[in-house]
């Protein structure tokens, strides 16, 4: 997608997914996680998450 296109549908519609996840793991007392383990988490691919993290 063009950088000028804004975000996509499909990750607008993940984002409330991590936000959860995220959430769930700081009350664990997680303060830093990869990409690859919250992929596995996740059950999405670690190369997505940082796409769609990418800022």
């Amino acid at each position: 997608m063009p950088k000028n296109q804004g975000v996509s549908l499909s990750v607008i519609k993940r984002l409330p997914r991590y936000y959860r996840f995220l959430g769930d793991l700081l009350k664990k007392d997680v303060t830093r996680i990869s990409s690859r383990e919250l992929a596995q988490l996740m059950q999405l691919t670690a190369s997505q998450i940082r796409q769609d993290l990418n800022c």
